[in-house]
């Protein structure tokens, strides 16, 4: 292999897209998707669920695709801390769970409508409330 390999742009313009892909999306109320859902453990050692979302129907379409993670604590009889994310997302997706078990397929493809703002480092978008 060459150790010459062609970029087919210079650094400049790949610089300037990349801020644009990266930059998180102004504050504002946004329709939002589910694309994943990935269990996994706090660092308090807690069950939790990962949410993507990605922005969609945006009237700027560049922010279509924009993602942002959401996290949900998995609760138990002992610990009911943060329940009240699990339940304001899946209520504002219009699928709370029933009985005891989440069915975390069942959520992927739906669509909540979302008070987005930006984290105060400026570098991602954040969920602060459901409308």
């Amino acid at each position: 292999m060459s150790p010459i390999v062609e970029m087919g742009v210079d650094f400049n313009l790949a610089e300037k897209q990349a801020a644009l892909a990266t930059a998180p999306a102004p504050a504002s109320v946004y329709t939002l998707q589910v694309i994943s859902i990935e269990a996994g453990v706090s660092k308090k050692r807690r069950g939790r669920l990962m949410w993507m979302l990605q922005i969609v129907n945006a009237v700027e379409p560049s922010l279509n695709g924009k993602k942002v993670s959401y996290f949900t604590n998995i609760p138990t009889h002992d610990d009911m801390t943060g329940v009240g994310f699990v339940v304001q997302l899946t209520k504002a997706l219009g699928k709370p769970w029933n009985g005891t078990t989440l069915n975390t397929d069942e959520y992927l493809g739906l669509t909540a409508a979302a008070n987005v703002g930006i984290s105060p480092d400026g570098k991602w978008n954040n969920i602060i409330s459901f409308v």
